[in-house]
């Protein structure tokens, strides 16, 4: 098994969506994100989706199981899934419902 820790934000605004670039999910079996937010009144969901697309994905799901509530700026992770990933492409994503800080995360992944 391979481990990678892949950064998703670098200090981006965390208002509205944010969302990371695709991630090649081919070898992929497992994956958590954990996001630190520099405002105390961050709020909002942290999420992995997954797409299909056989190249430059634009269709995105959410990935059942993959998210969670961010409230009061607290360092929040993605919970470990249940059962390993099939998807060509993950990415990270928060949507905001209060704050206005920056948001930095890191994605990290189990693979073959």
């Amino acid at each position: 098994m391979e481990s990678s820790n892949i950064p998703v934000f670098q200090a981006k605004a965390n208002t509205g969506t944010v969302a990371s670039s695709a991630i090649p999910a081919k070898f992929i079996i497992n994956a958590t994100v954990q996001a630190v937010f520099t405002d105390a009144a961050a709020a909002g969901t942290l999420k992995l989706q997954a797409s299909n697309d056989p190249v430059n994905p634009v269709h995105w799901s959410d990935i059942v199981g993959g998210s969670i509530a961010v409230a009061a700026g607290s360092t929040s992770m993605t919970p470990s899934l249940p059962n390993a990933l099939s998807y060509q492409w993950i990415r990270a994503v928060f949507v905001s419902t209060g704050g206005a800080g920056l948001i930095n995360g890191y994605m990290n992944t189990v693979g073959a």
